[in-house]
């Protein structure tokens, strides 16, 4: 495998990419759920379902935000 050298500039890109996705993980959530359980449909989901979707997706984009900022999984 051949690493590909990486910039200083490109390192705070993906950091500040990173925190800005990080600032708005509610805002992934809710814009997720309204993708998914638009009004015309006649699903019903519980509120601890959907306590449950917001955790997996909070937790999943602050995880991603985290390997962009600190560089972790990413290229030297």
């Amino acid at each position: 495998m051949t690493l590909i050298e990486v910039s200083e500039q490109q390192r705070m890109g993906r950091a500040q990419l990173g925190l800005a996705i990080g600032r708005r993980a509610d805002e992934v959530y809710e814009r997720t759920i309204a993708l998914l359980y638009r009004k015309d449909h006649a699903s019903v989901v519980s509120d601890a379902y959907l306590d449950y979707r917001w955790g997996r997706s909070v937790v999943g984009t602050l995880l991603i935000a985290r390997w962009l900022v600190s560089g972790i999984g990413g290229v030297s």
